[in-house]
């Protein structure tokens, strides 16, 4: 079966036809209310959050970074030693005013003149040190990016799906996770998700993707819906990256070698294999957010050291960076939230300090494959990165079925995808027998979104507490959610003429939105804080 290489792609438009997405999902699919309750449901329930008391009980990983899984199955960094300590130091999270001892007092014992001078001079180191805080904070929030990364992205290959509009994608009436009535699939198509032939032969588009080419999904109204991210530019040059991930996937498959699972984690809705959520999340029980409970110190530390593992970690930045150069908006309001989650309660461990997802699944295996269905309770408008590993034929197994998009994607091991995974129904095809197939998912849970928008509780207790005006407020921005969140998919047009940050309004956005102002896109939403 012929790959499309990047000069086929260049020689070879892909335009895919269009049809509606009642001629795929059972028109039994109907928008349904979200239930106005204080716990936010997570697509897999076997995932647990610590007790408070267990705050310790997870990562101490470095700075505040995120982590929630893609569903229930689910920095490249310079010079990083190869060895991995068996001891994993606690890395630093963001601490609370005054809850932690400050160093002594370099004024104690001084007096007068001298006393004024010294004070004077640490006034002035905390100043410049504190503007180099915001500075770098600032930098990072503009973009984290190198120029390379913004002329790559620029330099994909567009693949444009006629006649389908992100808008029709199911939404929960709320606007803040996907609806899981939206993934419902006649019998007859169903029977249909383990067979590539079959597939194909129903209309079903086979996009031969090499696995290094950098490809974007752009739909009929220029927005960017998904990215094939192909390779890192260094990687490009080096070659190194399918043994970057051949190396990560060593270590996915040690560090199972090194854990125990309860029969939940095996065997559970989205199949029969191994999996492990770690990361920050909310639901599985819990009336507020909490680091997902992994059980045993034995497991801990082998998540812990798969997670500091270095080619892990290049492959958190490279995702990242793939993520922000081709979804900014989305990209900074995960990173701010995620951000100020960790403010509001320091003991929140995400899995890297440099990821803006929340949360991440590790799919061990030995055969990672799933029938169709929708990630849910993810956040409606955003991305999850799904990464390929093991050693499978990707000719004949592993491809990445996208219902709504009728379109099946090639999809070898070390390469990765990023799409809306609450939107998109989406499946793998089976892999042969004697092949293995990993993965690892990165995510961000909505209702992390969710309690942030409420001021730091549930609708529940923001119900309870709410004014007349607030109520009114509230229910306006729910109409409103989802076109405006709409409103942040970057357009590929804006991107390929550098404006990668969708600063100014397209001529498409301008057509689109119609009677909604710019005033009612930009306005932000008033968070008051719940007592």
């Amino acid at each position: 079966m012929p790959v499309l290489t990047r000069a086929a792609f260049k020689a070879q438009k892909l335009l895919i036809p269009g049809f509606s997405l009642e001629d795929v999902l059972d028109e039994a699919g109907q928008v349904r209310r979200d239930v106005v309750e204080g716990v936010e449901v997570v697509d897999d329930e076997n995932v647990e959050l610590e007790d408070e008391e267990d705050s310790t009980n997870l990562f101490q990983l470095p700075n505040p970074s995120p982590s929630s899984p893609c569903g229930s199955y689910t920095s490249i960094p310079n010079d990083i030693p190869n060895d991995i300590p068996s001891h994993i130091p606690s890395l630093p999270s963001v601490s609370a005013p005054g809850h932690e001892p400050g160093p002594a007092d370099p004024l104690l014992g001084l007096h007068g003149e001298e006393r004024r001078k010294a004070k004077k001079k640490a006034d002035k180191r905390a100043r410049e040190r504190s503007q180099r805080v915001e500075a770098t904070q600032a930098r990072e929030l503009d973009s984290e990016l190198r120029p390379r990364a913004v002329e790559n992205a620029k330099n994909a290959f567009p693949n444009r799906i006629s006649d389908f509009d992100s808008a029709k994608l199911p939404v929960a009436s709320s606007g803040w996770v996907g609806n899981r009535n939206g993934a419902k699939l006649s019998a007859r198509l169903l029977s249909l998700w383990r067979h590539l032939t079959l597939l194909t032969e129903r209309g079903f588009r086979l996009l031969e993707w090499d696995g290094t080419t950098c490809i974007v999904l752009v739909d009929a109204q220029d927005r960017i819906m998904a990215v094939l991210a192909g390779v890192p530019p260094s990687a490009e040059k080096s070659g190194d990256w399918s043994k970057s991930m051949s190396n990560l996937d060593n270590a996915v498959a040690g560090c199972q070698k090194e854990s125990s699972f309860a029969a939940k984690e095996e065997h559970h809705p989205r199949g029969d294999f191994t999996a492990r959520a770690a990361g920050i999340s909310y639901g599985g029980g819990r009336a507020v957010p909490g680091n997902v409970r992994i059980s045993g110190q034995a497991n801990q530390q082998a998540m812990e050291k798969l997670f500091l593992h270095p080619d892990m970690k290049r492959l958190v930045g490279f995702t990242n960076s793939i993520f922000n150069s081709f979804a900014h908006q989305t990209y900074v309001e995960y990173k701010e939230t995620l951000t100020e989650h960790i403010q509001q309660k320091p003991q929140l461990r995400p899995t890297s300090p440099k990821t803006v997802f929340a949360a991440t699944t590790v799919n061990f295996g030995p055969c990672t494959v799933t029938p169709p269905h929708l990630d849910a309770g993810n956040v409606a408008h955003g991305w999850c990165a799904d990464t390929a590993l093991g050693d499978y034929d990707p000719d004949k197994g592993g491809h990445l079925v996208l219902w709504n998009l009728k379109l099946v994607i090639r999809f070898p091991p070390g390469a990765t995808i990023l799409f809306p995974s609450a939107l998109m129904t989406h499946s793998n095809i089976p892999v042969q027998d004697g092949e293995q197939r990993r993965s690892i998912v990165q995510y961000s849970a909505g209702g992390l979104f969710r309690w942030r928008y409420n001021g730091w509780c549930s609708d529940k207790t923001f119900l309870a507490k709410a004014s007349k005006s607030e109520l009114k407020d509230r229910e306006q921005d729910r109409t409103q959610r989802w076109k405006v969140n709409l409103e942040k998919f970057t357009r590929w047009g804006d991107l390929v003429s550098g404006d990668w940050k969708g600063n100014g309004p397209s001529a498409a956005q301008l057509n689109e939105v119609g009677e909604q102002t710019n005033a009612e896109v930009e306005r932000p939403h008033k968070r008051r804080r719940c007592k």
